[in-house]
């Protein structure tokens, strides 16, 4: 939903890939979604974190909230975590921003 009102539809790899695709050595994000996207240093609300599993896969990710708060689905639903504790941490892949989201930041810059 965050996404909608650009529209654009951010992925769900349940949906899209079975449920041991992590395993097979597959990277959805990757394969589907690099050329929208740009890996970011500093990230800004609403960006996405993505995380990789013990074998170096991204498996997960999540969308960046304010003060080191990250949405992301998963058994449990839907839920609001701290990215800033250290088993997170250590499992990011990277930061980044959806090249629709960049503009619409550059615009009201620009407008401000």
């Amino acid at each position: 939903m965050i996404y909608k009102d650009l529209g654009y539809n951010l992925f769900d790899i349940s949906e899209n890939y079975n449920d041991d695709w992590s395993s097979e050595g597959k990277n959805f994000f990757y394969e589907n979604y690099y050329k929208e996207w740009d890996i970011i240093e500093k990230p800004e609300p609403f960006d996405v974190v993505l995380f990789h599993n013990g074998m170096g896969i991204v498996n997960h990710g999540g969308v960046l909230l304010t003060q080191g708060k990250l949405i992301q689905t998963g058994k449990a639903g839907t839920v609001v975590v701290n990215i800033d504790n250290e088993s997170m941490k250590k499992r990011i892949e990277g930061f980044y921003t959806l090249r629709a989201l960049r503009r619409l930041r550059e615009q009201n810059h620009d407008n401000n």
